[in-house]
């Protein structure tokens, strides 16, 4: 099962699981309480139902628009699902109404999306309307106009994308991950051209992530080792985050390397709260908790009965959430 918690302020109370052709809503509608038992202390979530979609395939990936919020008594739900028949279908709730449309282009799985944190300005396409990337095993990335259900952009990768995020203060540079190990960096301001890039020594590359907490930090898994560049390494100190990702050489060394895993890990999640706290997944169900200044010893490792098929971080809170087999783990620091 894919659980995604929304990465936005107004909306960080909403999650969203999906598999086989159906997604559910659930919305927190309690802040995270504590109460005594058996000499301990358990922090809950409490949750209540917003709503169903019926999708038009198995859910791969997941990501929720800035365009939603929450509150005690209403919410808007407006998100994205990437489905096993190559599709995005971008949905969309209130207490009132629903609905679903169908963005079609890729031509085989998309194995990641993202929405843009705001509308992009100074791009050679239009910058009305809310912005969404996505790539996958075609070996391209497409940005498409969600209110104008059509693709502005399509460029070629060299092997299949894994992964796509925008940068959280900079909403012109679009990260794509590539299975044969490349990260780049485009400026969709400059036709797609490449910014700056990563680059690991080994292929087998199934998952990056750029920090939305510290915009100079990305990581990645290929085969059982997750690996960190951190861009600070090569800018001014005294520059703010946004400076250093517009000023980087071409070419980024890799700051830290963790060490071999049992198995292939195929997830890294960033924290929102922390920017030293982030997680991975193993194969078939280990997720570990890491933080990258004691990078050889996890503060949290735990596995599930059933294979784990996605994790993810609440927007507000230490929690990481994973989602498996009709269940969703909750490891709270």
């Amino acid at each position: 099962m894919i659980v995604e918690a929304s990465p936005w302020e107004d909306s960080a109370s909403l999650l969203a699981y999906g598999g086989e052709n159906q997604l559910t809503i659930l919305r927190r509608t309690s802040s995270l309480g504590s109460s005594a038992r058996d000499g301990g202390i358990i922090e809950s979530l409490r949750f209540s139902h917003v709503s169903n979609f019926s999708l038009s395939g198995r859910v791969h990936s997941l990501a929720w628009s800035p365009n939603s919020s929450s509150d005690e008594q209403t919410s808007r739900v407006s998100l994205s699902a990437a489905c096993s028949d190559h599709t995005l279908q971008c949905l969309s709730a209130t207490e009132y109404s629903s609905h679903r449309t169908s963005l079609l282009g890729h031509t085989d799985y998309v194995n990641s999306i993202a929405y843009c944190s705001s509308s992009r300005n100074g791009s050679s396409s239009s910058s009305h309307g809310v912005h969404l990337a996505s790539t996958g095993d075609d070996h391209t990335v497409h940005l498409w106009n969600v209110e104008q259900e059509a693709a502005v952009q399509v460029f070629s990768l060299n092997s299949p994308g894994m992964s796509v995020k925008f940068n959280s203060q900079e909403p012109n540079l679009l990260m794509a991950a590539e299975s044969a190990g490349d990260v780049n960096v485009f400026d969709l301001r400059g036709h797609s051209l490449v910014a700056f890039s990563l680059h690991s020594e080994h292929s087998s590359l199934l998952d990056a992530d750029w920090s939305t907490a510290d915009a100079t930090l990305f990581g990645c898994v290929v085969n059982r080792r997750w690996t960190i560049w951190d861009c600070r390494s090569t800018a001014n100190a005294s520059d703010t985050a946004s400076t250093h990702v517009n000023t980087l050489a071409s070419q980024i060394p890799i700051a830290i390397e963790g060490p071999v895993a049992p198995t292939t890990l195929s997830k890294f999640r960033w924290s929102h709260t922390h920017p030293t706290l982030f997680a991975t997944l193993g194969a078939p169900s280990t997720v570990t908790i890491w933080d990258s200044t004691n990078p050889q010893a996890p503060i949290s490792e735990s596995s599930a009965s059933t294979r784990v098929g996605s994790i993810t971080w609440l927007q507000n809170r230490a929690c990481l959430l994973s989602g498996s087999y009709r269940s969703i783990s909750f490891i709270l620091l």
